[in-house]
């Protein structure tokens, strides 16, 4: 797999990641979830993930940051979403342009550091999920 080839002792989270995201894209729309302590390679495992898929999937990418986590709707906005008001809302909005790629590739939403992320983009994302 490309990509693989920079970890060490995680090909089968790897490989979880990549067959739950290939469910998705057969219709059984999913969340995964990396955790682990700071320098355990997560993003090393999500770079490799992406890289993997990124040829079936078109990638949208935002990243939460520790100082903007009281910056309303600041991840959503990252995505697209102008001049959220809502939570709810904003997630339709991340649904309606999900599903708008022109090529009909799925999306695989990548977001770095949700934790920090603000409550009203959590939300959004929340809503969009499920």
């Amino acid at each position: 797999m490309a990509g693989a080839g920079v970890l060490v002792g995680r090909a089968g989270e790897l490989a979880a990641i990549v067959a739950r995201a290939r469910q998705a894209s057969g219709g059984s729309p999913g969340v995964v979830w990396i955790e682990g302590e700071a320098g355990a390679g997560k993003t090393a495992l999500l770079r490799a993930a992406v890289a993997v898929l990124a040829g079936e999937f078109e990638v949208v990418r935002a990243q939460a940051d520790e100082l903007a986590s009281d910056m309303s709707f600041d991840v959503v906005a990252q995505l697209g979403v102008r001049d959220a008001q809502a939570p709810f809302p904003a997630g339709l909005e991340l649904i309606g342009q999900w599903a708008g790629q022109p090529d009909g590739r799925p999306v695989l939403v990548v977001v770095e550091d949700l934790h920090w992320a603000d409550g009203e983009s959590r939300l959004a994302l929340l809503t969009a999920a499920r």
